[in-house]
């Protein structure tokens, strides 16, 4: 009734044979390419620069995870002293320039707020923890301080493993 079923026995059948000599051809050429002097010296100039980024790159990913431990350290410190220093911003700007001794009130209470210090145990190099006082102006920049930073360890970070990538590629 389905004359076509013998012919696709035969087609699959011959087809298989083809694409398995035509496999063991790819895979003898693929070897053969692989054991060229120009492709053993390019496996080994990959090598060498990942290598040689492998030393900058883990002593650049130590100083990036410093300043992460130093950010957590900071960070519930951080957040409390700008939203206070936020608050009593706005309740400054929010007084009328014709209450001057609430101005004055507010401002000395922004002040007072700016200057109280938080205690934090801050990560040094070498896993060591020290106790350190900041306040307001100290810790918003420290923590502006510590993402810039970050932001360009990870530039760095990107540029080491430059010429390996820049190998794998040619």
């Amino acid at each position: 009734m389905r004359p076509w079923r013998k012919y696709q026995g035969d087609f699959s059948s011959a087809y298989s044979n083809y694409l398995d000599k035509q496999y063991k051809q790819r895979k003898a050429d693929e070897d053969k390419f692989y054991a060229t002097p120009q492709y053993q010296k390019l496996v080994a100039d990959v090598k060498t620069a990942t290598d040689a980024a492998r030393a900058q790159d883990r002593q650049i990913g130590e100083q990036i995870d410093l300043l992460d431990r130093q950010r957590a350290a900071m960070t519930d410190s951080f957040t409390t002293s700008r939203g206070l220093v936020g608050s009593l911003t706005y309740q400054l700007e929010q007084i009328s320039e014709k209450d001057k001794s609430g101005k004055d009130s507010k401002l000395k209470e922004l002040n007072e707020a700016k200057a109280q210090t938080f205690d934090v145990a801050w990560p040094v190099e070498g896993n060591n923890i020290e106790q350190q006082k900041f306040n307001y102006d100290k810790l918003n920049g420290l923590f502006v301080s510590i993402m810039q930073s970050k932001a360009k360890l990870v530039a760095q970070r990107g540029d080491v493993d430059q010429p390996a990538r820049t190998r794998k590629t040619s």
